[in-house]
C-alpha cells in the first residue's frame, strides 16, 4: 500500500494529465486506505484514487479523455431518461476493483483470480441468488447471471461484512466513474466483449450497462432491467469515502 504522500503525488499527476491543469486532491482518508489494505490482503484488486467534483459535458475537451461516452448517453440525459448527475464525479476518494472482465464464452467465462467467487458461490448454495434455468453453464462462482437487485440486496452486504465496511459505501460504479477511471488507468476494461453493470438509473425500472468492445468499449453505454440476469453482463465494485 503506498503512503498517503505517494498516493497524493500519484493522483495529482494523474489528474493533471487527464484534465490538463493543476490539481490539488485532498489527503486520502485513513479509513478508506485501511479498507483497501484489508481487501487486497484477501486477494481483491481495489485501487485508491480521487474523483474530483467535475461535471462532464459532451463537448468537454480534456487531454486525457480519449474515449468519451457515446452520443446516446448525452441524448438520454437531455431527454430526462438518465439523471443529469450521471455525468458528475463524486468529489470523493474512491476505491474501484481493477479486475479485468473476461471474453464471453457462452456464459462459462470467469473473472481471473476472483476473490469475490467464494461469496458468490455461497450465496448461490443458500438460494439467495440463482443461476437462470436458460443458462445452466454459468459457474456458481461467476459474476455473470446476477441481477442488479441481487447485487444490491445480497452481494454488497456480504462483501461489506467480509471486508469490514459499511454496506452503504459499496456498489457497482456509476458509468461516468467507470469511464473516467478507465481512461486514466485501465483502457483494457473496454477491450473485451462482455458488459458491466452500472449504478445509474434509466427510466423507471432499468439500470445502465456497458463497456462492451464491439459497441465502443469505454464509450459504450446502454441499459437493462434491474431485476434481469444475463450471462454476458458482469460487474465490479466501487467503495467511496464516507465523507468528502
Amino acid at each position: 500500500m503506498p503512503s498517503p504522500e505517494q498516493l497524493l503525488s500519484d493522483q495529482k499527476s494523474a489528474l493533471e494529465t487527464f484534465f490538463g491543469q493543476e490539481a490539488l486532491p485532498p489527503e486520502p482518508p485513513k479509513a478508506l486506505m485501511e479498507f483497501v489494505e484489508r481487501a487486497n490482503e484477501q486477494g481483491f484488486t481495489f485501487e485508491l484514487y480521487f474523483e474530483p467534483n467535475v461535471v462532464f459535458t459532451k463537448d468537454a475537451n480534456y487531454p486525457g479523455w480519449r474515449v468519451k461516452p457515446d452520443t446516446w448517453f448525452w441524448e438520454q440525459i437531455r431527454e430526462g431518461n438518465i439523471l443529469a448527475d450521471a455525468a458528475v464525479l463524486s468529489g470523493r476518494w474512491a476505491a474501484m476493483e481493477a479486475i479485468q472482465k473476461p471474453e464471453y464464452d457462452g456464459g462459462k467465462q470467469l473473472h481471473e483470480n476472483d476473490s469475490l467467487a467464494p461469496i458468490l458461490e455461497r450465496l448461490r448454495k443458500e438460494g439467495k441468488i440463482t443461476i437462470p434455468d436458460w443458462c445452466s453453464l454459468i459457474p456458481s462462482t461467476s459474476r455473470f447471471g446476477i441481477s442488479f437487485d441481487e447485487i444490491t440486496k445480497y452481494v454488497v452486504p456480504e462483501f461489506a461484512q467480509v471486508t469490514q465496511i459499511e454496506a452503504e459505501q459499496a456498489q457497482v460504479p456509476p458509468y461516468i466513474a467507470f469511464n473516467f477511471r478507465g481512461n486514466v488507468a485501465h483502457p483494457e476494461w473496454g477491450e473485451t466483449n462482455t458488459w458491466e453493470r452500472f449504478a445509474d438509473s434509466f427510466g423507471g425500472g432499468s439500470r445502465l450497462v456497458g463497456g462492451r468492445r464491439v459497441r465502443g468499449g469505454l464509450a459504450y453505454v446502454g441499459y437493462g432491467w434491474r431485476g434481469v440476469r444475463s450471462d454476458c453482463v458482469g460487474f465490479r465494485l466501487r467503495v467511496v469515502s464516507s465523507s468528502k
